[in-house]
């Protein structure tokens, strides 16, 4: 259950995560300029993702608070309120969940890239070296 008046920018940022996913997937590259310019742009995505995830939270965070005021939950117990008013904010704490795990995915790939760049400097240096 999305909240109305988030409605938009809960899709406006599942379309932003989405092309964010694809970047994440695209990343590999031999070629130490490619991986360059990739570490740049995912450097611009790591910063938008953090922001993105508390965007997603507070939309999530209101999902739930009208979901607790929409129903009548006073004669049930509180465990089983929290897991009914889970499963109807299921959307959104899953763009929480899917923000928060593309952050970290970045964080890994630009180690990853940094290895990279790294390991092919050090060819580079051996290979004009003469070892």
């Amino acid at each position: 259950m999305i909240p109305h008046e988030y409605e938009v920018k809960y899709y406006s940022l599942s379309k932003e995560a989405d092309r964010i996913q694809q970047f994440a997937e695209n990343c590999a590259s031999d070629d130490v300029n490619v991986l360059v310019n990739k570490l740049n742009d995912l450097n611009h995505y790591l910063a938008r993702t953090a922001v993105m995830l508390s965007e997603a939270k507070m939309i999530h965070d209101k999902a739930m608070l009208d979901t607790y005021l929409a129903y009548d939950f006073e004669k049930m117990p509180a465990s089983v309120v929290n897991k009914m008013v889970a499963s109807m904010c299921g959307e959104s704490s899953r763009l929480v969940t899917w923000v928060e795990r593309l952050n970290r995915t970045l964080v890994h790939i630009g180690e990853n890239m940094r290895t990279q760049i790294s390991f092919n400097k050090e060819q580079l240096k051996l290979t004009r070296s003469g070892y």
